[in-house]
């Protein structure tokens, strides 16, 4: 089993509303973006 290289950041913001999740995580083998909103 070969590992996985895994690079992340991830970032909460709030501004007088629902909470903001943004995270960015990079691959080796790609880039995988997301981002979340919670009520």
């Amino acid at each position: 089993m070969d590992s996985v290289r895994l690079d992340g950041a991830l970032e909460v913001r709030q501004q007088n509303g629902p909470v903001q999740l943004f995270g960015d995580v990079n691959l080796t083998d790609g880039r995988f973006r997301a981002s979340a909103r919670i009520c």
